[in-house]
């Protein structure tokens, strides 16, 4: 199967089977979700032992929460 850049940003494709969704998530999953849980500061989102289709619901909320509080005008104190 070849993985193609969606043309609607980051987000990967979904996943075409049930086996790939409970398959380990991938490499590039996992990078995205370091990236967003440091930013939005929540420990508790990053697990390396999520499937595919819960790392990507997990990605997805994160990106939703960090849009929010960008459009909320609050801003977020660095962690230290």
């Amino acid at each position: 199967m070849s993985l193609r850049k969606s043309p609607l940003g980051s987000q990967p494709p979904a996943a075409s089977t049930a086996d790939d969704a409970d398959a380990p998530m991938t490499a590039e999953q996992l990078e995205q979700l370091k990236a967003l849980w440091r930013r939005a500061g929540d420990t508790d989102a990053y697990d390396e032992t999520l499937t595919r289709a819960e790392a990507q619901k997990r990605i997805r909320a994160l990106e939703v929460l960090l849009e929010r509080e960008e459009h909320s005008g609050r801003e977020r104190l660095p962690r230290t």
